[in-house]
């Protein structure tokens, strides 16, 4: 039991890391979209790693309190992963072109881990 603890607190720092820098690139893009175009771009790829980064916060604090079970932290941080790679690659791509939409591998990467803490908070109930 003191070892999955361990195992999660590991992975919450490294979601705080990733989160960290996922918030630098997003307002370092955001001051660089002129055009309302370009803002709606920007605006929408922050929204989506805001989603995200809200959604997995709130599972692992789930979890921490002991509301959800530990099994399926493994998964969720897997596909929170998943998702903060095609996020990166969308950053990058928005920094050549501000007016790039998110890609479908954002897109994507957020459904899935968005429905699968919901099918993991919706199994323990």
């Amino acid at each position: 039991m003191r070892f999955r603890f361990q195992l999660v607190v590991v992975w919450i720092f490294g979601i705080v890391v990733l989160s960290g820098m996922v918030t630098g690139l997003t307002v370092g893009i955001t001051g660089c979209a002129g055009t309302s175009v370009q803002r709606a771009a920007i605006n929408t790829l922050y929204t989506s790693g805001h989603t995200v980064d809200t959604a997995f916060k709130g599972y692992l604090d789930l979890v921490l309190t002991k509301q959800l079970p530990t099994n399926d932290v493994p998964r969720i941080a897997k596909l929170y992963t998943d998702f903060q790679t095609a996020f990166g690659a969308a950053l990058t791509l928005a920094s050549f072109n501000t007016n790039a939409p998110p890609t479908p591998e954002v897109k994507n990467a957020e459904s899935q881990l968005l429905l699968s803490i919901a099918a993991v908070k919706k199994g323990s109930k």
